[in-house]
């Protein structure tokens, strides 16, 4: 009787975690959490808030690693079409992945700005490439 009962055990285990796949998004470079750039001065953290039309943003908040306050932020845009963010290796650009496009920004008169013609390094994989 006890070996019918723990097969019968082993089985529902064994059922009740078919079919359960974990589905990620494969964003290339870019995450979604926090990550440090390459030097280690900074992180990046993600804040989000809904603005009057209800509509989730995301904000990419850049933080001193030794106090953590915020150097500044990047608006990114709504919840469902950004799509991570990387640091570009060696400098403090943080390049910017949405459904329809990639963004670099860079730290300049105590803001974040976008640099237009910033070249887009071969090391960053985009979900556009």
């Amino acid at each position: 009787m006890k070996k019918v009962i723990c097969l019968l055990l082993v089985m529902v285990v064994l059922f009740s975690s078919c079919g359960k796949t974990e589905v990620t998004e494969d964003l290339g470079s870019f995450v979604k959490e926090k990550s440090f750039s390459s030097d280690n001065k900074y992180f990046v953290t993600l804040s989000h808030f809904f603005n009057e039309d209800k509509v989730e943003i995301v904000y990419i908040d850049v933080r001193y690693a030794h106090n953590e306050k915020i150097q500044g932020t990047i608006t990114v845009g709504d919840v469902e079409t950004f799509k991570g963010y990387c640091w570009e290796d060696g400098t403090h650009r943080i390049w910017v992945q949405t459904t329809n496009d990639v963004k670099c920004y860079e730290y300049v008169d105590f803001e974040y700005q976008v640099v237009e013609d910033a070249v887009k390094p071969d090391g960053i994989i985009s979900i556009h490439d």
